[in-house]
């Protein structure tokens, strides 16, 4: 289940919604993009569906995730992910191609 804050929601309703949905046993993984605020859930199902979240303040709308891969999906996590290695920058614009010793050590 994934919780899209308003935009006008403010940092202390993030908090309380963090913390109300972490009291009642559920895991929440927080993404803040540019334009939405977004709020994975995991846990529980049954747990989950009995609670109140929509009518939380600063929550615009709850999202039923029916796919797999929650924590990768950009449901979760809509922006791109770019990881530094050194000066190099992966998942950016450019592209990357990586190998390792088992594609070069024999013939």
């Amino acid at each position: 289940m994934i919780l899209v804050m308003k935009s006008t929601a403010t940092e202390q309703e993030i908090k309380e919604t963090i913390n109300y949905l972490e009291q009642r046993g559920v895991r929440v993984n927080l993404s803040k993009g540019e334009q939405v605020t977004v709020i994975g859930l995991i846990g529980d199902k049954r747990v989950l569906q009995e609670l109140p979240v929509e009518s939380l303040p600063g929550v615009d709308r709850c999202v039923h995730v029916t796919h797999p891969f929650k924590l990768a999906s950009r449901d979760f996590h809509p922006d791109n992910t770019i990881v530094h290695v050194g000066n190099i920058e992966v998942g950016g614009e450019h592209t990357v191609i990586m190998a390792g010793p088992c594609s070069v050590e024999s013939r």
